[in-house]
């Protein structure tokens, strides 16, 4: 496959439910997205947590750019050489069928949630930046960051973000790559890009949707603050930098994988308990 950029479909489905998903290549971002000293130049699109889940991506007015300020020689990861289509699609949800007998798009195995007989491939607190030394247990090689997040590559990926119920309502993580520099998401932008956006912090207007679940989420914020301070990380969580979106997810930080949901027609982040 070449590293040309991909004709977007007219419309997807998933392999088993015949559900229509209405493509979301070829949006473009509503605003400049705002530099980051971080390895890649994919950006990241996060509305205000009160929006509901159903709004379509490029309705959503928040943008948060996940780049590396222009330095090339700062930047340890590129574009990986695309591999062959992959078809049939994995039955958990590890990815969805195209129209019009084309391919199915499939997850690559390192965001696949494992199955219940197997260890994940790695281990990923996501309060730890995924760049930083430790944070990634056992480190991902840089050939497995660069490849294409799901086959064949796509432009951009939304991902949800699905707290508690009880704690607040679920928020879309839109991640796409500029063609300037690598035409589809990689597996580096997806762990980049969810880590940016959980670090956002909370809006006084997103405190009071939280209601009754206030104290847990402050609890959470405390013993996030508590768990930093002793990986020697409390520079970038002392408490007066107040609560995050990651403590919306109470202390279920660990990254358990991407499964495609066909009701919500987007991915879903699903989360394991800190242990």
């Amino acid at each position: 496959m070449s590293r040309a950029s991909v004709t977007p479909p007219r419309g997807v489905r998933f392999c088993h439910e015949d559900t229509i998903i209405p493509t979301v290549l070829g949006q473009a971002p509503r605003s400049t997205p705002t530099p980051s000293p971080t390895l890649s130049t994919s950006t990241l699109e996060s509305p205000p947590l009160s929006s509901p889940l159903s709004l379509s991506p490029h309705r959503l007015p928040l943008t948060v750019g996940v780049a590396n300020n222009g330095d090339a020689a700062a930047s340890p990861l590129g574009c990986a050489r695309l591999p062959s289509p992959m078809s049939p699609t994995s039955p958990n949800g590890a990815g969805f069928g195209l129209g019009g007998g084309a391919p199915c798009i499939a997850l690559d195995t390192a965001l696949q949630v494992a199955g219940a007989t197997k260890l994940p491939l790695f281990v990923w607190d996501m309060m730890r930046d995924p760049q930083g030394p430790h944070a990634i247990v056992p480190v991902l090689p840089r050939a497995t960051l660069e490849r294409p997040a799901v086959t064949p590559p796509l432009e951009q990926m939304t991902i949800a973000v699905m707290p508690l119920s009880d704690v607040h309502p679920p928020w879309p993580v839109t991640i796409r790559a500029p063609s300037a520099r690598c035409p589809y998401v990689t597996v580096g932008d997806v762990l980049l890009g969810l880590f940016v956006d959980l670090q956002i912090g909370l809006a006084p207007e997103n405190w009071r949707v939280a209601g009754e679940a206030q104290a847990r989420i402050r609890l959470a914020a405390e013993r996030r603050v508590e768990r930093m301070r002793k990986k020697g990380d409390e520079r970038r969580d002392r408490p007066e930098h107040g609560r995050k979106r990651l403590d919306l997810l109470l202390e279920r930080y660990r990254f358990g994988g991407l499964l495609y949901n066909p009701k919500l027609q987007m991915w879903e982040l699903k989360l394991e308990e800190h242990s």
